[in-house]
């Protein structure tokens, strides 16, 4: 289940591997998940199901946030079997991950080729070496692509000083 820690933001995490193990059995399900396309949008998605904190720093580490990230790559992959039997004109499966706030990760199907492409970055690519699955240690699934970005943006602090704030946003999805 999705939550957000509002009250307790710092609070350890108790019960990591129960939470891993919840959400490595949410993917390994994503094969009986009846994905179907939300009227006038080109996409479906599923964000991430677990507490924030689990996969969000300052609670989190490396360790952690590479089986989160394998269970959304599971996920993407069960689903991308599942677009060669569905009857869409168009279908891609990918996992949108942000870090280091991973709280906002989805796993997407995409039914439309232009809005895919569009999570295809062209400005402020970032280099081989900030891959995630360098940074984490993990593999791509067969005909899984990883590009990311760079979105940085201004933001203003309780005492009026304005600071730059940024993250990145990573597709990891099937080749177009």
């Amino acid at each position: 289940m999705r939550r957000m820690s509002i009250h307790r933001a710092y609070a350890k995490v108790r019960g990591i591997r129960r939470h891993l193990r919840s959400l490595e059995k949410w993917a390994e399900g994503a094969d009986r998940w009846n994905p179907q396309p939300y009227e006038h949008l080109p996409y479906w998605h599923c964000k991430i199901p677990v507490l924030d904190r689990l996969v969000e720093p300052p609670t989190t580490n490396p360790r952690i946030q590479r089986q989160a990230i394998n269970s959304l790559l599971l996920a993407a992959t069960k689903l991308a079997e599942h677009c060669k039997t569905a009857e869409w004109p168009y279908c891609r499966s990918a996992v949108l991950l942000t870090l280091p706030y991973m709280f906002q990760s989805e796993v997407t199907l995409f039914f439309d080729e232009s809005y895919y492409r569009s999570f295809y970055h062209q400005q402020n690519l970032l280099p081989d070496t900030e891959k995630p699955s360098k940074r984490f240690g993990f593999e791509l699934p067969p005909a899984f692509v990883e590009l990311g970005t760079k979105v940085e943006w201004d933001a203003e602090t309780e005492e009026g000083e304005i600071i730059k704030c940024g993250e990145q946003w990573w597709t990891l999805g099937q080749t177009i």
